[in-house]
């Protein structure tokens, strides 16, 4: 399963990625941002999209093979056709580490500019937020300090370690709405586990969708592609309540 996703399928059809460079007058700097539109995007004009902001896009673009997967899930009918945003970082410690500078970017800014550019459904159940690493850390911020505007988050091998007061805090502070969580971590990252099985436990709590994964693997590339898949269908496939 994990082969057949990851596996370009020459006899089906295939989106296609744009990228472009976005100035922020919010940050003051400029960014590489690179876009995957799946087929149905061009074939159907006059329809609209779900949409997901992906954290170090452009890794999750070559190593992660995400316009690939993406083809293969929306072909097999896992999930439907997604618009996926796939943002580079400037100075990503700074920026991802709970960042509100950009939180306010990413939220106030750069996806009003998503939503007019591209034909996206423009509401929090059509829109999610996932990364990697620190790039978990700041979905998770994001999405719980803007719960208006995301109704999924994915974090993989997720820092919750590194601002998991500021975390919880938030999370108690969401009211009147739930948001739908994937998280998985490495056994070989014991240091990542412990935050991870406290938020959980909280969101559980709450009886919020979440899919938790222990998994064999540690803190790479390699871990992250595998499980991608599982990911993706969580988030955007037809769950029985």
């Amino acid at each position: 399963m994990i082969r057949r996703s990851l596996e370009w399928v020459a006899d089906i059809e295939h989106g296609h990625v744009e990228e472009f460079e976005f100035e922020s007058d919010r940050l003051g700097n400029t960014r590489r941002v690179y876009v995957y539109l799946p087929a149905a995007y061009d074939r159907d004009g006059d329809a609209r999209f779900p949409s997901l902001y992906v954290h170090d896009g452009g890794e999750y673009l070559e190593r992660a093979r995400m316009s690939t997967v993406m083809d293969n899930l929306i072909h097999a009918g896992d999930i439907p056709p997604v618009v996926v945003v796939m943002i580079d970082p400037v100075n990503r410690m700074r920026e991802y580490w709970a960042n509100e500078d950009y939180c306010e970017f990413l939220c106030s800014e750069f996806i009003s500019m998503s939503d007019s550019r591209y034909r996206t459904i423009a509401d929090r159940e059509s829109r999610g937020v996932m990364g990697a690493s620190l790039g978990g850390l700041i979905s998770t911020y994001v999405a719980l300090s803007q719960p208006q505007l995301f109704s999924k988050v994915a974090g993989q091998s997720s820092a919750l370690h590194l601002d998991e007061n500021k975390l919880v805090s938030l999370l108690g502070a969401v009211k009147d709405t739930t948001l739908t969580f994937y998280f998985d971590v490495g056994t070989y990252e014991p240091r990542f586990i412990p935050a991870h099985e406290r938020f959980v436990a909280l969101l559980k709590q709450r009886r919020w969708p979440c899919l938790y994964q222990e998994l064999a693997g540690g803190h790479n590339w390699t871990s992250w592609r595998a499980h991608l898949r599982e990911l993706l269908v969580f988030l955007w496939g037809v769950r029985s309540e």
